[in-house]
């Protein structure tokens, strides 16, 4: 299982007012599950008080408030920190789902299977 906090404003910003989700990302950090956020998404990981200590990057605007809670922001494309991911907006898109998905496959087929279904077969999860 992952966790992927995605880009535009108001998403992120409005996950962060609600302590459930908050909880939820914080629970993924606590068990080291692996992470991604980017844009404003980093927003939900003040919140979350979880980027103290990590070298991290987002939008611009959000350099300060990253900063401010003790995390290395820098301003690169693509920042992994120890299962944890950042990027900075959509201009990064594509290097941003290449890492996430090279950080990520091991932790998906760990918890997938390829499962003969018939004629055809499909990916299974399994709990």
């Amino acid at each position: 299982m992952m966790v992927c906090i995605s880009l535009c404003v108001i998403n992120p910003d409005l996950l962060r007012m609600d302590t459930e989700a908050v909880d939820f990302v914080r629970s993924f950090f606590e068990s080291g599950k692996p992470v991604s956020s980017i844009c404003y998404g980093p927003w939900m990981l003040i919140e979350a008080e979880v980027v103290k200590g990590r070298t991290v990057t987002s939008g611009r605007s959000l350099k300060t408030d990253l900063r401010s809670v003790g995390a290395n922001w820098v301003n690169e494309e693509v920042v992994e920190d120890h299962g944890f991911v950042t990027s900075r907006g959509p201009q990064a898109l594509r290097a941003f789902n290449r890492r996430i998905i090279e950080l990520f496959r091991p932790a998906c087929t760990s918890v997938s299977r390829l499962k003969n279904v018939g004629s055809g077969n499909r990916l299974e999860k399994l709990r």
